[in-house]
């Protein structure tokens, strides 16, 4: 939650991804608060609400702030719906800024066409893809459809790795290590290497890469395996513009390789 003058940018930290700061509010007095899907999952001390205490949070700062409009942005991270939450936020910002929705309307079906584009090329390979996210420099979760990360098979096409996979809806995906991947071989892998943000070394995708199990899968041996995936575009804040152009331009590079090979 930022926000900005009409003169210099000044940027005031308004909370974190879940918590909105009532000391700044104050301090503040927005006419229009846009908030994020996740704001009000955490109070002051860090603590994760339940979806009552969520909901109490939420009502009780309407009320306190009854001058100030709230508009949240959504985002899916049970299963991704990637263009309908693009679809929403556009919408919800050409509410508010009414000259931008033709422009927005335009992105986005230049947005789709691409997908779509791309999705013709991978859904008709015998190729099947997995998302791994590095949660250490040894321990990673895997997504496949009806997940968080559903809209590498939804909407860009990737045929799913085959598996029965107990649990792995969950919006973290499912806890792995390199044996099951290897079990598993999956000829298509985008890697998302959390550490990356905290270490800023990308220890924990060189780490996957150098796997001597992770070598042996047929994604590696055939150069399919991607990394450098931006935290932020990939995970944080999926459901913007910026965020779908940066994983076409990252899905691009399998793509490439694909029609090379």
């Amino acid at each position: 939650m930022n926000y900005k003058d009409a003169g210099e940018i000044n940027v005031i930290n308004g909370g974190t991804l879940f918590y909105v700061d009532w000391d700044v509010l104050d301090i503040v007095t927005p006419e229009l608060v846009i908030l994020g899907a996740r704001s009000f999952g955490m109070n002051a001390a860090g603590d994760r609400l339940s979806p009552e205490d969520n909901a109490q949070f939420r009502a009780d700062t309407e009320e306190r702030y009854a001058s100030t409009s709230f508009i949240r942005l959504t985002i899916h991270v049970q299963h991704a719906d990637l263009l309908n939450d693009m679809r929403f936020n556009a919408n919800v910002l050409g509410q508010i800024w009414p000259d931008t929705a033709p422009h927005f309307a335009a992105l986005i079906n230049e947005i789709e066409v691409q997908m779509n584009e791309i999705a013709a090329i991978t859904s008709t390979s015998d190729l099947e893809a997995v998302f791994v996210m590095m949660t250490t420099a040894d321990t990673f979760s895997v997504f496949l459809a009806n997940s968080r990360m559903g809209f590498l098979f939804d909407e860009f096409g990737f045929n799913p790795l085959e598996l029965e996979l107990p649990g792995f809806q969950d919006q973290h995906g499912m806890d792995a290590r390199a044996e099951f991947l290897l079990a598993a071989n999956p000829d298509v892998i985008f890697l998302l290497d959390r550490t990356e943000p905290l270490t800023g070394s990308g220890a924990g995708a060189q780490a996957f890469m150098n796997d001597p199990m992770i070598q042996r899968t047929a994604a590696y041996e055939n150069g399919h395996i991607y990394t450098g995936l931006p935290m932020a575009e990939w995970y944080t804040v999926v459901g913007g513009i910026s965020s779908a152009r940066r994983m076409i331009a990252d899905v691009n590079r399998f793509i490439t390789n694909y029609h090379a090979s």
